[in-house]
């Protein structure tokens, strides 16, 4: 039996995975990106892409604009 994990459980995991191409986070940025340039949408990758955003802000803060100050 094939059980999926809750959106909320994986994007933790993706939020701090990383392997010898790159992190994962970055992998899931980049496809939601490369997507939407197609005009896809994938409601579920986006989803998933907002709350591994916000495992990373919880991890390491706010991202600060360095460019605005």
């Amino acid at each position: 039996i094939l059980s999926k994990l809750p959106l909320e459980q994986v994007a933790h995991v993706l939020a701090r995975a990383c392997g010898p191409m790159g992190s994962c986070a970055e992998y899931l940025f980049n496809t939601v990106l490369h997507l939407q340039e197609f005009g896809i949408r994938d409601r579920n990758l986006w989803r998933l892409q907002e709350l591994v955003a916000r495992e990373i802000e919880d991890i390491h803060g706010p991202c600060q604009d360095k460019a605005a100050e």
